[in-house]
């Protein structure tokens, strides 16, 4: 199966070539994520709106917390993180700064700082987070109930996400269909930015969600966080995957389709130099043993074991030997 594949994607650049459509994957830009791991593929971070059928309690924030373990000090940054707290406080009873360290918390797009003092053995702490536009819009798009906690900018950035839905999907659609539909429109309609991605220092907005949909250019995390977000507003469950592409820094989304976890990468399926209204698909739900021999995730949450809904085997375009390639070449210059 692999050579297979391998054989149809190097078919399809020639003919590419042939009819004058040209580009490059983006394998080998210097794009450094600002995500060091895989925090959003967890559920607790982002737990799609299709699995929100049941209300968990979180604790009160708005009043001092007791700890008196460091797991349940992990625990509470983790429901503050997930339900967008800003600032709370925390009592620590036999407090020290190993097993209390904020560094061991999972890195994400967001960032969190402490202060507060110790007396003998019990420390009275105050914690802030703050959170990047994007994660912030992901968890409000997973749970509304968490849009009073966004900036302005943010609730009319989930306003056009909702409008751009409603424009390429309906209800009549598959999830493949919808998914297909949401990968097209950010491939086709935006570019990706090269300059900010080789500046050695990312800009912030070049990652954003609202940025993306204003300037329609972006490097690989608005696009994987855009693609997220429109899928989890059709009922998708998608999960945000950080790691590396040939060796890069690099980001990617997971979907889940009848049960089963693939692979996309929209940003490595816009060529570049951008083609308006072209898509490549080399990075369309792929399993485990394609995407690894590009890319590699920091942290391997859920396998992806199937092709049944990848691209090119769903539209039964995988060319098995040279007939086939005539046929297919054929074909799509008849068309």
């Amino acid at each position: 199966m692999n050579s297979k594949f391998t054989t149809f994607i190097l078919c399809a650049a020639t003919f590419l070539s042939a009819c004058g459509i040209t580009g490059q994957y983006k394998t080998t830009t210097s794009e450094q994520t600002t995500s060091q791991t895989t925090a959003q593929t967890t559920a607790s971070a982002q737990t799609t709106a299709v699995e929100n059928t049941t209300s968990v309690s979180i604790p009160d924030f708005s009043n001092e917390i007791t700890v008196n373990s460091p797991d349940e000090f992990f625990s509470l940054l983790t429901d503050a993180r997930d339900n967008l707290i800003p600032i709370f406080k925390l009592k620590i009873n036999n407090y020290n700064n190993t097993d209390y360290d904020i560094q061991k918390f999972e890195k994400g797009k967001y960032s969190i700082t402490s202060q507060g003092e110790q007396w003998g053995s019990t420390a009275y702490m105050t914690y802030t987070f703050s959170f990047d536009d994007s994660f912030a819009i992901a968890a409000a798009i997973d749970d509304p109930s968490l849009e009073t906690r966004l900036e302005p900018e943010s609730l009319e950035t989930i306003s056009a996400l909702k409008q751009i839905k409603s424009q390429i999907v309906n209800d009549s659609m598959t999830d493949y269909q919808k998914e297909l539909a949401i990968h097209d429109y950010i491939v086709k309609n935006y570019s990706y930015d090269t300059v900010a991605a080789s500046s050695g220092n990312i800009p912030d907005n070049a990652t954003s969600i609202s940025h993306f949909l204003s300037s329609k250019k972006g490097v690989c995390e608005a696009y994987a966080y855009t693609f997220k977000a429109l899928c989890s507003l059709c009922g998708i469950e998608c999960h945000i995957v950080t790691g590396s592409m040939d060796g890069t820094g690099h980001a990617w989304d997971l979907v889940r389709l009848d049960g089963s976890y693939y692979h996309v990468d929209p940003t490595s399926d816009d060529p570049v130099p951008d083609i308006p209204e072209h898509s490549f698909y080399t990075y369309f739900n792929l399993n485990d043993a394609e995407i690894a021999k590009t890319h590699i995730p920091e942290n391997k949450v859920y396998k992806c074991n199937d092709m049944k809904y990848n691209y090119f085997v769903y539209n039964n375009l995988i060319i098995r030997d040279s007939a086939g390639f005539v046929s297919f070449i054929e074909n799509a210059v008849s068309q």
